[in-house]
């Protein structure tokens, strides 16, 4: 996890998870997920601030979203290939250095995600493409090739830890307060 700082301040810009290698064994792209787990219940706004709220992020996070905020195991959740902001799959010993500017690349894993222009799909039009289940049914991560997964939230200000969501601004201090909480990429939860 990397915190990008604004220049010459400690003010948090935003927060990047940056992940690079090569999978030990097959895993499919609707089992890898990126998101949070929390210890509790999260301690939400009700009614229609609610509603707005959950629509919102599950357009940021793209199709697959899995959010079950209270109960037990409390998460949010969504698969990585449709959440995360760059991915990049490469040839061992050619795989990007620079893990903060990482070109989005994936035709290496399907070669038609290509765009009109004979270039690699856009990461926007990769998690649209993604965020339809049955584009994802029968993908899966290959042990072949060197993965690099960049996901980041440029929407949340970490400096006052709210979240601008339509119409309000949600504190997550007061939403996390005792539930703990984890910023994860990992295999699919049970359901």
């Amino acid at each position: 996890m990397v915190i990008l700082l604004v220049p010459d301040s400690m003010t948090p810009l935003f927060c990047c998870m940056l992940q690079q290698g090569k999978f030990k064994q097959l895993v499919s792209s609707d089992s890898l997920m990126l998101g949070s787990e929390f210890q509790r219940s999260l301690k939400l706004p009700a009614g229609a601030i609610l509603g707005r709220a959950v629509t919102w992020l599950v357009q940021k996070m793209g199709g697959g979203v899995q959010l079950r905020p209270v109960g037990d195991n409390p998460h949010i959740l969504a698969p990585i290939i449709a959440a995360a902001q760059v991915i990049n799959v490469s040839q061992p010993g050619q795989e990007p250095t620079d893990l903060l500017n990482v070109e989005e690349d994936m035709t290496l894993f399907d070669a038609t995600l290509v765009g009109r222009n004979g270039r690699p799909l856009c990461p926007g039009k990769r998690r649209c493409h993604f965020s339809s289940k049955s584009n994802r049914e029968g993908c899966v991560f290959d042990t072949e090739h060197v993965w690099t997964f960049q996901a980041y939230d440029q929407s949340m200000d970490y400096a006052t830890f709210t979240v601008p969501v339509p119409f309000f601004k949600l504190d997550l201090v007061q939403v996390r307060t005792g539930s703990g909480g984890l910023s994860n990429c990992e295999t699919a939860l049970p359901q």
